[in-house]
């Protein structure tokens, strides 16, 4: 959404003459904006109580493991932002994963950690909601899918495409901040919405970020 609204901003400007989208706000729900800030949010979502629990879900141990990890995570993901190339984007959505988000993910199964409340335990596999099954059981109704007119050559829907996934890791699309773009929009006037769940890892809630700067990646306005 950042990206797309940026690019409508910069069209209007670059096409007074034209009809103009008349851009007024952007509203993203657990957006994914950041990959370095996301990455130290997991440390300070597992091992502090600022998320709003009584006591770090993460003992010390394991704590201390993510923090020894996470400097060469940030210095690759600072790299990224100044490059913005898929192979060093990808090496360092690895280091990240490896060093840092795995120790979470990496359990987030049945009857393991939840990635979208820290509080409770995961209920099926992947997304963890039996509610996410029941979608996708009813979107796969053959008077459902012929209502919507999928082809049948699509062999119906699944909530989750690891080939889609996979296209966006190789093109470094993961890596890369839309910060940018955000500060664009709200430098040029345009209301930003940002919102997401307290205890929801996957979109996890880090107030206080690692300071970085970027001189290259600022001109992807």
């Amino acid at each position: 959404m950042p990206i797309l609204g940026a690019q409508i901003l910069s069209q209007n400007a670059l096409h007074p003459s034209r009809t103009q989208v008349n851009l007024k706000s952007v509203l993203v729900g657990n957006g994914y904006f950041s990959p370095l800030d996301t990455a130290f949010g997991y440390w300070e979502t597992l091992c502090t109580t600022k998320p709003g629990v009584k006591e770090p879900v993460f003992n010390s141990t394991r704590c201390d493991i993510m923090a020894a990890n996470l400097p060469r995570c940030m210095d690759l993901a600072r790299v990224c932002y100044d490059h913005p190339d898929p192979a060093i984007c990808e090496a360092a959505n690895s280091v990240c994963w490896t060093g840092v988000i795995e120790h979470y993910d990496g359990e987030s199964y049945k009857g393991g950690r939840n990635r979208f409340d820290i509080t409770i335990p995961c209920e099926i596999d992947d997304f963890c909601y039996p509610q996410v099954a029941w979608i996708e059981r009813y979107l796969n109704l053959k008077h459902v899918l012929k209502a919507l007119g999928v082809p049948e050559a699509l062999n119906g829907y699944n909530i989750s495409s690891p080939e889609v996934a996979q296209a966006f890791a190789l093109s470094g699309d993961e890596g890369i901040t839309t910060q940018p773009q955000v500060l664009y929009l709200l430098e040029s006037g345009i209301d930003v919405l940002i919102y997401q769940g307290v205890l929801d890892l996957a979109c996890n809630t880090a107030v206080s970020p690692p300071p970085y700067t970027s001189s290259s990646s600022n001109q992807r306005n």
